[in-house]
């Protein structure tokens, strides 16, 4: 084999190598966010039961509508945080919206 031929050889070698590891880097961030937004929807699922127990059905789906652009871990909390100060249901909506 001639020394430009393997030297193709080897460069299209390490594009390979480095193509494969890419796919393995999305593949495995990808995976993360998905398990990060199940979590994210579990919390939300969690949390709009405890919000139709005490607010009723309405109210959670509210909260629903108000979580699920964005379910973040921090909005989440500022939910949780909010279901459990509130004692009456316009306070709580109120505190959602707020952010």
């Amino acid at each position: 084999m001639s020394s430009d031929l393997l030297e193709e050889a080897n460069t299209m070698d390490a594009v390979a190598t480095t193509f494969q590891r890419s796919l393995e880097e999305i593949r495995r961030e990808g995976i993360e966010e998905g398990i990060e937004r199940g979590i994210e929807r579990g919390q939300v699922s969690v949390l709009r039961e405890f919000a139709a127990r005490k607010f009723g059905s309405a109210v959670a789906e509210t909260l629903v509508r108000e979580l699920e652009d964005a379910p973040d871990a921090t909005r989440v909390a500022k939910a949780t945080e909010a279901l459990l100060d509130c004692d009456a249901a316009d306070d709580f909506v109120n505190r959602l919206r707020e952010g």
